[in-house]
């Protein structure tokens, strides 16, 4: 019987964690979560299908937010090869669908040019999944027949848009950019700024003393400190030595959007936001050409 090695065991699986919504994983990505070795995923995929991994598979982070990369992207398609180069089955956890503006291509490349077999296994875009929460058929039989999406967040090294916007603007074709939800996890001290909060207040007080004092108001066992260049943020250590220490940082758009409460809120604002603006753009339209 030949005995298996590495190469016969290593694989990167490319799978796309949907839109946010756990529900919407498919069952193939559940079943190779479910047999992983290694998790390396992202800041878009929902925390919460991590709990389909095995306890003792390891678990990377490599989630990206403005300003603040857990790791860049060629070291995340370095992490693919090596892990799987370990003999590895890895999971690839990416938010929405891997080659839909998700870079999966980027880590494909990569991946075959090292000799390391991959798969992609689909999940559902929020270019699909949004319009279809909010009621839009993004093709319409007598309407639209086609759909075109663009994004808004174009490799800023570029020279320029390829996007022809005139093209765009004449086609009749469902026109959708995609503009993702990602704005960065905010610092806790961002939401201390009103001057007549007791918060704000005590805040002021230990940054006046130059001394890293501690918050331990509703159970928050954290501290208020200056960094060396000039950054003040709100840490907590990471264990019981003085140092390392971790930032603390709320909730950002998509991780908001997890709540029941708060997307239903979100939802609303947004149908009546999409309704009084296309009740203008057809009041421009009409007295346009009236």
């Amino acid at each position: 019987m030949r005995q298996e090695n590495n190469e016969d065991r290593m694989k990167v699986y490319l799978i796309g964690a949907g839109p946010g919504d756990p529900g919407l994983l498919t069952i193939k990505g559940k079943d190779i979560l479910e047999k992983a070795d290694v998790v390396v995923y992202d800041y878009l995929a929902n925390d919460t299908l991590l709990g389909y991994a095995r306890p003792d598979a390891e678990r990377v982070y490599v989630g990206k937010v403005a300003g603040n990369h857990a790791m860049s992207q060629s070291d995340i398609n370095r992490l693919l090869v090596d892990k799987a180069k370990e003999g590895k089955v890895v999971a690839r956890l990416k938010g929405g669908d891997p080659y839909i503006f998700g870079r999966g291509g980027e880590e494909a490349e990569t991946l075959a040019d090292a000799g390391v077999p991959f798969e992609e296994v689909p999940g559902i875009s929020s270019t699909i999944a949004g319009p279809a929460y909010a009621g839009i058929p993004l093709t319409h039989r007598n309407f639209a027949s086609s759909v075109t999406i663009i994004t808004g967040h174009e490799n800023p090294d570029k020279p320029g848009s390829v996007h022809n916007w005139k093209a765009l603007a004449a086609s009749a074709s469902t026109l959708e950019a995609a503009v993702l939800a990602k704005g960065p996890m905010r610092d806790i001290m961002d939401f201390m700024t009103q001057p007549n909060t007791d918060t704000a207040a005590a805040a002021a007080k230990v940054l006046n003393s130059g001394a890293m004092k501690p918050l331990e108001a509703g159970g928050l066992k954290a501290f208020i400190t200056t960094f060396r260049s000039g950054h003040t943020a709100i840490v907590q250590r990471r264990g019981a030595e003085r140092l390392p220490v971790k930032k603390l940082l709320s909730p950002a758009v998509p991780h908001m959007m997890g709540n029941e409460e708060v997307r239903a809120e979100a939802e609303a604002l947004a149908y009546e936001t999409l309704q009084r603006e296309i009740g203008k753009r057809i009041e421009q339209l009409t007295g346009a050409r009236a």
